[in-house]
């Protein structure tokens, strides 16, 4: 995968506002979340080094990882920002054809551009209005992401194969390109809500190989995994 620009871990000030540290709900509570979203049953887990909720898989997989290689845990693939119309299924078709809203009347998968529509240069309607998950819960912004796998002084203290997220090597679409399927089984990729505020030019990314882990920032038009977090700002009988 070709990214705009790599592993700027220390670019804080790029990574939006620091991630809130949930109280513990305690496992029992968290293994009885049970929730039913876009055709698909979740469950939730807690990060024990956190203390968020997250969902138990990412959007749109079967069933939670047994192993980074197993297809039935991949997912959905999101054009960054963009509701699930239905361009976010593996086998959609693409369109060369950039749409003129943030929200498409279709399901194709826009490709050979570094954005998936001529509208929200700046990325503040969707960095604000991306709703994909489940009542209750949202895409997660990069601090969060981050402050699951990585220290305040930006080692690497948790890896993928440790994490609770048990995220899968389910690879992406290449929108920027012909749309196609790359780094299956070796490489996993979860989108976050954060736009790239210092060059306004794509979105962040955290991207997983083996058990290494880069924070990166790539085009719109790509299509990731996403994996949604708890609404601290929502009650738990909104989820």
């Amino acid at each position: 995968m070709k990214p705009i620009s790599v592993s700027l871990l220390c670019a804080i000030g790029v990574l939006g506002h620091a991630p809130v540290v949930a109280a513990p709900v305690g496992t029992d509570a968290v293994s009885q979340i049970e929730l039913e979203h876009g055709g698909h049953r979740y469950g939730a887990v807690q990060s024990p080094r956190t203390g968020r909720i997250w969902l138990d898989r990412n959007l749109g997989a079967q069933r939670v990882c047994e192993r980074v290689e197993d297809e039935a845990c991949f997912g959905d693939y999101y054009q960054w920002g963009r509701p699930a119309d239905g361009h976010e299924k593996a086998a959609s078709p693409t369109s060369k054809t950039e749409a003129r809203t943030i929200a498409p009347d279709h399901g194709e998968f826009v490709i050979e551009s570094d954005d998936w529509t001529i509208m929200d240069s700046d990325g503040v309607r969707r960095e604000r209005g991306w709703a994909p998950c489940p009542d209750g819960f949202r895409v997660p912004s990069v601090a969060e992401l981050k402050a699951e796998f990585f220290d305040e002084d930006e080692r690497l203290v948790v890896t993928p194969s440790a994490s609770v997220l048990k995220v899968p090597a389910a690879g992406f679409r290449y929108g920027y390109m012909d749309g196609a399927h790359l780094d299956a089984h070796r490489t996993g990729v979860l989108w976050s809500a954060t736009f790239d505020k210092k060059n306004y030019f794509g979105a962040w990314s955290v991207v997983f190989e083996d058990d290494a882990v880069r924070l990166q920032i790539d085009y719109e038009t790509n299509g990731f995994s996403v994996r949604c977090i708890d609404d601290p700002t929502r009650s738990p009988g909104d989820r």
